[in-house]
């Protein structure tokens, strides 16, 4: 076909898909982007190896960060938290005084895989607390495999799977101080 054949069609489309044999066919300067689909696993090549850097970065970002580990003290249980959640689990923490370290997760793609394995290493118990979904429990389940097989990591519960975090937490709060002297 002609470019005249399809004019009408291609200029009206928000997106035309087109076989490469049709490149020829377009004129210069009549579409905003052509993308060729054969070039998808180069791009997708290209992603991949800037993830890799991004994860590189993000593993020394203080994005994510652990916070209270006292020099030479060695800790059995601690918290990995993100989101609003992590400022609740610092006001909770210090209304009941419970003195644990806190990993604070600020980036979620990629994750800190690293760190969190670091921090969960020399662990017996882990207390995730994150919004909604157990991304965070899920993945650190997996990563617990390699790094710590035995931790007993807990999480489930403790905040609601709906709606969006209060500042009206005290029954989380007891929630928290029931978990953490568990752990």
């Amino acid at each position: 076909k002609a470019f005249n054949e399809i004019q009408d069609e291609f200029l009206n489309a928000d997106i035309a898909f087109i076989m490469p044999h049709q490149l020829n066919l377009i004129p210069d300067k009549s579409a905003d982007l052509l993308l060729a689909i054969d070039c998808l696993h180069e791009m997708k090549k290209e992603m991949l190896e800037r993830m890799k850097k991004v994860a590189v970065y993000l593993e020394k970002s203080k994005i994510n960060r652990v916070e209270g580990v006292a020099k030479g003290k060695k800790q059995a249980a601690a918290i990995i938290a993100s989101g609003i959640s992590y400022l609740h689990i610092l006001e909770a923490m210090a209304e009941l005084k419970i003195d644990l370290p806190v990993l604070k997760i600020g980036s979620f793609n990629p994750l800190p895989e690293q760190k969190i394995k670091n921090f969960i290493k020399p662990l017996k118990k882990v207390l995730i607390v994150e919004e909604l979904e157990p991304y965070l429990r899920h993945r650190i389940e997996r990563y617990a495999k390699d790094a710590n097989c035995k931790l007993k990591i807990y999480g489930n519960g403790i905040l609601p799977q709906i709606g969006e975090m209060k500042p009206e937490f005290a029954a989380f709060a007891e929630n928290i101080k029931l978990r953490v002297t568990a752990i």
